[in-house]
């Protein structure tokens, strides 16, 4: 087993790492990785080992080790999965071997002892290596009883931190970040604060559940940062940090540094309902922090109504142009007097006063965001696609007075749903919201059949968009509501698909349109204005382009024509037909979905898909 550190404290964290072996009885040995800018500690065995085992007793060690450097030079182990790929070639596995011909010339790869001098004899050194036993192994991991969820030791309990009973001071200062002075802190408490900044990583488990490769993908996501006895944290650990120090007996002095902002002439005009103005009230009352509330709640409105409020320069942050287009319409409907700029794409004309930003425009590695530190506050819109690298980076730095978060879905497919919080701040607000009216889910099953022998999802979906007899059954569903006098939204996943429908609903005698990501925005919009001059229609949508954002409040039927299974997806699609709005609180809501049980993968797709919707209030009923 190699433990691998390669960063600038390498030395520090591998001397401790293999002085903790020692004392749990194992005979490790340092070698000096081959660029001479990291340590590898290696463990030798006697016999066969289960690399799970070894992988947690690994860990364990490496937390006990130290925990004024937990986890911050750690890189990886080997074996970096517990099983085999069970399809691919090869093991997965990789690391280069010590005593490398003419790297050892360089000193590097190389066994040293603990001051990193390189040992006189290297055969010497390992052939006299201790090799351990699985008896060994067991017993050590009985000892360190890592957490069975990340083979990780658990964080200190509250009643761990209350048994402290520490004293003295704790100096905490914020801007972009929280930084506490770690001087004079305990070791336990000083665990329990980096734990705020530690994810597990759900791709690695994915992986290693499926026997895939974990190399290259890291076991733990690590978001603090540790120099000169400061440890820093991301902005929306800040009421955990000061919770955690003055449950463990501290006193905390806090200090912020983010600047002062301007302020900025903003009226709002418009009325708020009485769940919107608790909301916004209790918003108000925090610089930081998330709005969860379902689809058509009015989500732009209350955040009209906090810039108002707080009559500060504001970036709103959008995840595509057409909610830019949307958030337009929304400010000068309710902030008429304000300055509104746009910066996306080709069109980059700032007000400074109140813009709106696509996230795109900022998220490569190119990309100027210098401009964003000039707000005083950050609204973050369908704020779930924070996760993005590139953006996450960008708005991890702003210092700015205030952040927002809004959306409906706090969940992430990749599962990294508790990064929002870390960025955004926690959640101050769930909306939660009753309305009269039947919501019907009706699922239609299907003969569809897919023979390959691996069912990858890109061709499952190229497969149902080409079926003939599901795109018909599709077609009389949406013909049935449609002569019904039902407005009806059909999603799709393929061009393709969108175009057979199309062809199948040719000779309707009701207006069928159709937006996709195909085309220009001048075209998206008109059609926009079109849907909002008819009274009954049916809108043929890729989900990428009308999965969320779209705001149609004459919706009552939606039609899922390709399958979805991420509760996420699922809950912004089902909210297109349930929006809040004056004229339709009484009015019913169906859900068409398509069961396609002979495929195995797709009938797993149905089942998380419609245990999302019965939970959002549908009735089902199997035609």
């Amino acid at each position: 087993m190699v433990c691998d550190f390669d960063d600038d404290d390498f030395k520090q964290a591998g001397r401790a790492y293999a002085e903790e072996c020692k004392n749990q009885g194992l005979d490790p040995l340092i070698e000096v990785s081959r660029s001479g800018n990291g340590a590898h500690v290696w463990v030798f065995f006697g016999e066969p080992i289960p690399a799970s085992l070894a992988r947690s007793v690994g860990i364990g060690l490496l937390a006990k080790a130290s925990p004024d450097s937990y986890f911050s030079s750690f890189d990886r182990f080997f074996p970096s999965q517990d099983t085999l790929p069970a399809k691919g070639r090869g093991f997965g596995n990789l690391i280069a071997l010590p005593l490398a011909g003419h790297h050892r010339s360089e000193g590097t790869t190389v066994f040293v002892d603990s001051e990193f001098h390189p040992l006189p004899d290297q055969f010497e050194a390992l052939a006299g290596t201790k090799k351990s036993t699985l008896s060994e192994l067991k017993r050590i991991y009985a000892e360190l009883q890592p957490d069975p969820e990340t083979s990780l030791p658990q964080a200190p309990t509250r009643e761990e931190l209350k048994k402290l009973k520490a004293s003295g001071k704790v100096h905490v200062t914020h801007d972009s970040h929280v930084h506490v002075d770690l001087s004079g802190v305990d070791a336990t408490t000083r665990t329990a604060l980096r734990h705020l900044g530690t994810l597990a990583n759900p791709q690695f488990y994915i992986k290693q559940a499926q026997r895939f490769s974990t190399f290259g993908t890291p076991r733990l996501i690590v978001r603090f940062d540790e120099k000169d006895q400061v440890l820093t944290l991301d902005r929306g650990t800040l009421d955990d940090v000061l919770d955690i120090l003055k449950t463990a007996g501290y006193t905390v002095t806090r200090r912020s540094r983010t600047p002062k902002p301007r302020r900025i002439d903003a009226s709002f005009v418009g009325e708020l309902r009485p769940y919107q103005q608790y909301a916004v009230t209790q918003m108000l009352k925090q610089k930081s922090g998330m709005i969860v509330a379902p689809p058509g709640t009015g989500k732009t409105v209350m955040a009209c109504a906090i810039i108002a409020q707080r009559s500060v320069p504001t970036a709103v942050i959008v995840p595509s142009r057409e909610l830019a287009t949307q958030w337009r319409q929304a400010l000068k409907q309710f902030l008429p007097d304000v300055q509104v700029g746009q910066y996306s794409g080709a069109k980059k004309k700032l007000s400074g006063v109140v813009d709106i930003v696509t996230a795109q425009s900022i998220s490569r590695n190119d990309s100027k965001t210098d401009f964003l530190s000039a707000y005083g506050q950050i609204i973050v819109d369908e704020c779930h696609r924070v996760g993005a690298a590139g953006l996450t980076n960008v708005l991890a730095h702003l210092n700015v007075r205030f952040m927002l978060g809004m959306t409906a879905t706090p969940y992430r497919s990749d599962g990294l749903d508790k990064l929002l919080p870390l960025i955004c701040g926690p959640i101050r607000q769930t909306v939660e919201l009753e309305r009269p009216g039947r919501r019907d889910y009706v699922v239609h099953n299907t003969e569809f059949t897919y023979d390959a022998p691996y069912q990858f999802w890109p061709d499952l979906d190229t497969a149902l968009a080409a079926d003939a007899h599901r795109n018909q059954l599709i077609a009389d569903v949406i013909t049935q509501a449609a002569q019904d006098k039902h407005t009806v939204l059909v999603l799709v996943k393929r061009r393709e698909h969108l175009t057979a429908l199309n062809t199948l609903l040719a000779d309707a005698p009701f207006p069928v349109l159709q937006l996709h990501g195909g085309q220009k925005a001048s075209e998206r919009q008109a059609v926009r204005e079109k849907l909002a001059a008819t009274p009954h229609f049916v809108l043929l949508a890729m989900s990428q382009v009308a999965g969320e954002g779209i705001d149609l409040p004459a919706l009552d039927t939606l039609v899922l024509a390709a399958p979805v299974s991420f509760r996420g997806v699922v809950i912004q699609q089902v909210g297109r037909v349930t929006r809040d709005t004056k004229d339709k609180e009484s009015i019913s809501a169906t859900v068409h979905d398509f069961l396609d049980a002979n495929v195995p993968a797709l009938a797993s797709a149905f089942r998380k898909r419609s245990s999302t919707i019965a939970k959002q209030g549908f009735t089902r009923n199997d035609i």
